[in-house]
């Protein structure tokens, strides 16, 4: 049987020893009413609070203006893109962005090869025994890439707001409004985005972030309690329990990122961007001086039924 967002309410009203049960969110018995209203934003909430794993999304971005003017069919920009060069459509699914990232292809050079953007000539005896002579000898590395979440108008509903009988409909839609839209901006072509993504299935949720929806929703449905005292005692208990989880699954997130926050200094990049050679001097891979970002940009906080955050 698939786990639904009923079951995961009555998980919280178990927790708080409610003794009620619901049938479905939509019933409008009194603990329905608040499971609907807190079910939705806590889920997003807790989502962003930490890199959970089953959330993690990658998809290649939609570019919709491009101040260069060099790409056909886009539109050359607006002047709330400042002084980036590409603005990119927010995923519709998307929660919060973790990083923007591009793919490299990098080649082994040798000596004596001969290396243009199609193919190379290698020497007829590796440099190195055991390593053998491949003519696809390639290193491939995702690179993190500057980037800014901004606000952009919607370029077909430029003009004087219409009714709200009128609107399109956008539920379920994130990053899209009316006359507004949640854009990308960043300086790299071709990007793609590393995303926390919206999971609505329980089934689909890993057994710790289970748990943390199940206590901070418990402790919103504390106010069916009859006894307020021990309502407040309940509600203190369960947000404790869902700070516990989100703190996991933060250590978690540490302890498996294979990202650093290492700073680099500027005359160090600048030392090898726009060109081939690696050694001392003007070199390297062509990156780009200042243009590199982290693997990884930090969670959110997550607001609970008391007023506090975590």
């Amino acid at each position: 049987m698939p786990t639904l967002p009923a079951d995961v309410v009555n998980r919280s009203l178990d927790a708080i020893l409610a003794g009620v049960s619901i049938g479905d969110l939509n019933e409008g018995t009194t603990a329905a009413r608040v499971a609907v209203r807190h079910y939705l934003p806590t889920l997003e909430q807790l989502l962003r609070s930490a890199h959970w794993n089953f959330a993690r999304k990658s998809a290649r971005l939609l570019m919709i203006q491009d101040a260069t003017g060099q790409t056909p069919n886009v539109a050359v920009g607006t002047p709330e893109m400042g002084n980036w060069r590409y603005e990119y459509a927010w995923p519709t699914d998307a929660l919060q962005a973790r990083y923007v990232t591009h793919t490299l292809k990098r080649y082994w050079l040798y000596p004596q090869g001969q290396f243009n953007s199609q193919s190379y000539q290698l020497p007829p005896q590796p440099i190195m025994s055991g390593i053998g002579v491949a003519p696809n000898h390639s290193h491939v590395q995702q690179k993190p890439v500057r980037f800014l979440v901004s606000q952009d108008v919607v370029p077909t509903r430029i003009g004087a707001p219409i009714g709200w009988d009128q609107e399109t409909q956008l539920d379920g839609l994130y990053g899209q409004a009316p006359n507004q839209q949640t854009v990308i901006l960043t300086n790299l072509c071709n990007a793609s985005l590393i995303y926390t993504a919206m999971v609505p299935y329980p089934d689909e949720w890993d057994v710790l972030f289970q748990q943390a929806v199940v206590s901070a929703l418990a402790a919103y449905l504390v106010v069916i309690l009859p006894d307020k005292k021990f309502a407040l005692q309940m509600r203190s208990q369960q947000i404790a329990i869902a700070k516990s989880a989100i703190e996991q699954a933060r250590i978690r997130d540490g302890n498996e990122m294979w990202g650093n926050v290492d700073h680099e200094p500027d005359w160090m990049k600048t030392r090898r961007s726009y060109g081939w050679g690696r050694g001392v001097g003007v070199g390297g891979w062509g990156d780009g001086a200042g243009e590199e970002g982290v693997l990884g940009y930090g969670w959110s906080s997550c607001g609970f039924a008391d007023g506090s955050a975590y």
